[in-house]
């Protein structure tokens, strides 16, 4: 399952030089993740509704293993301004229907639990 993710620093638009240094350091913070090589690219595309030059990611949540990976990677990324937030959105067709699902983890105080718990309801909710 492939998610996009939108990377965000509070109050700042999205080509703004703090937020593209914050975009650098989430790629080179998943680079340093082994359990996500392969599992995090470019798409081209951005989510609906987000432009930026952080906001055409994409992440496969292909098992525990890219979950673990993902939510170290959040948590490190989150942790180094509360400012910051990412966004994951998934379209999924339902009966015909687009459906679009969105989970944003923003916070001073946001636990590794609180990540990983929204992450897999998130993974759940695509399955």
């Amino acid at each position: 399952m492939d998610v996009s993710i939108a990377l965000a620093v509070l109050d700042l638009p999205t080509d703004h030089s703090a937020v593209r240094s914050a975009g650098a350091e989430f790629d080179q913070f998943a680079r340093d993740i082994p359990e996500l090589a392969g599992l995090l690219r470019r798409d081209g595309a951005a989510a609906p509704g987000v432009k930026g030059p952080w906001s055409d990611l994409l992440v496969s949540l292909t098992g525990p293993a890219a979950v673990a990976g993902f939510v170290r990677l959040a948590n490190l990324w989150l942790h180094r301004d509360k400012r910051r937030s990412l966004t994951l959105t998934d379209e999924t067709v339902v009966d015909g229907k687009v459906q679009t699902r969105t989970v944003t983890l923003s916070g001073e105080n946001l636990s590794e639990e609180t990540v990983r718990q929204a992450v897999e309801q998130f993974r759940e909710d695509q399955e």
